[in-house]
């Protein structure tokens, strides 16, 4: 009878069969990938009830927490500086 090696999984410990360990790794990938889509999804859903405009070429949006104008490619860089700080008011943008 062969024996199996188990090995530790480098990502979340679990003792792995070696001849599972792709597949096991492979979860781990599609974990990964379904919650980095769900925090796209969860920053457009929060984004999508402030307007957007388009300005010089860029989209901009008035952000939730502070009311400044920023491009909206930045949106998601830009709120985890207020995490921990009530909103305010959002400020209009300008045309819409």
């Amino acid at each position: 009878m062969q024996s199996i090696s188990i090995v530790p999984c480098e990502l979340c410990g679990q003792p792995i069969p070696f001849n599972a360990y792709e597949e096991h790794m492979k979860l781990h990938k599609a974990d990964v990938k379904k919650e980095k889509e769900d925090e796209e999804q969860e920053d457009e859903d929060s984004a999508s009830s402030l307007p957007l405009v388009r300005t010089k070429g860029h989209l901009v949006i008035s952000c939730e927490v502070c009311g400044e104008i920023i491009q909206f490619k930045t949106y998601k860089e830009h709120l985890e500086m207020h995490k921990d700080r009530p909103k305010a008011p959002a400020v209009p943008i300008p045309g819409t």
